[in-house]
């Protein structure tokens, strides 16, 4: 009777075991993931902070993000298309 009840006992603890483990996978694997995110916006970051030394790329981005144009330029935009 000692016996089946340790046997019960230890089968029971096994599968708490195993669905714990289970659980702590899946949750290293999302955090695996948010963390391999994260480099990937720190590399590109990083890369933004390079570039922005650059005065050729700042007066791109100024061009595209801000409409900007250098003196005796004309800005000509396309209208947008009312579909």
């Amino acid at each position: 009777m000692i016996v089946l009840i340790f046997v019960v006992w230890a089968l029971t603890t096994a599968f708490k075991q195993a669905d714990l483990v289970k659980s702590k996978q899946l949750q290293l694997s999302l955090l695996e993931e948010k963390l391999n995110k994260a480099k990937e916006d720190q590399e590109r970051l990083q890369l933004e902070i390079i570039r922005l030394n650059d005065p050729e790329y700042i007066e791109q981005k100024a061009r595209k993000d801000f409409q900007m144009v250098r003196d005796g330029e004309t800005l000509f935009t396309e209208p947008e298309s009312a579909e």
